[in-house]
């Protein structure tokens, strides 16, 4: 099962950053943000400062995961 799990490694990942690409899962993680933190509007660079930042954290906790499997 493990050799598996490396060998799809990493086409998880590309269907991971894929999906939290799409402009909705975007705009949704952003939104959450803003409202969560009351934090005004932020800038385009912010913006996808903050995404990177989600995706790596994301992606990390999902690698993590299949790990364990």
């Amino acid at each position: 099962m493990k050799v598996l799990i490396k060998m799809f490694k990493p086409l998880i990942k590309k269907v991971l950053r894929k999906e939290l690409e799409k402009q909705d899962n975007q705009d949704l993680v952003v939104g959450i943000i803003n409202e969560k933190l009351d934090i005004p509007k932020l800038t385009e660079a912010e913006e996808k400062k903050l995404l990177d930042q989600v995706y790596d954290a994301v992606e990390e906790s999902a690698l993590t995961l299949i790990d364990r499997i």
